[in-house]
């Protein structure tokens, strides 16, 4: 991907948002609904973040920033549907259902560890096309 002017405007919108509902959640100020919301929105922010920073090649640059990347894409469904349901007064229905709903983020982050695992290792536990395939196919199809 090439470096344009809209990129850096995604950049610093991005950064500014992420700031802003990293320091709404640390203020503590909200009740649960609002902090759903900034959950939501920080998740969200944090992916787009990642994006820009693999696809404008700092990761290349420093690939132990691979490391600490974590599949956040998988989880902002199920705070935005744990937002939904506490806007609707209806929290204790998501209790009910939360760890079925966090089943896909739970499996893909421990494939992810095992990738990254892997990576470091050189490629010891899965050769390096099966890892490649599964980080194509299984993280960019099924996010």
């Amino acid at each position: 991907m090439e470096w344009n002017p809209f990129n850096s405007l995604i950049l610093v919108a991005v950064s500014s948002l992420i700031l802003f509902c990293f320091s709404r959640i640390l203020s503590n100020k909200s009740d649960r609904t609002t902090s759903l919301m900034l959950w939501f929105i920080l998740f969200s922010n944090l992916v787009i973040l990642q994006v820009i920073l693999i696809d404008i090649g700092i990761t290349k640059a420093a690939p132990l920033l691979l490391l600490f990347y974590m599949p956040l894409q998988f989880l902002c469904p199920v705070i935005f549907i744990a937002f939904t349901y506490s806007y609707l007064d209806a929290y204790y229905r998501f209790k009910k259902i939360r760890i079925l709903l966090s089943i896909p983020f739970m499996c893909f982050f421990v494939l992810y560890i095992v990738l990254k695992i892997n990576v470091v290792q050189e490629y010891s536990l899965i050769s390096k096309p099966l890892a490649l395939w599964i980080g194509t196919e299984l993280d960019e199809n099924s996010a």
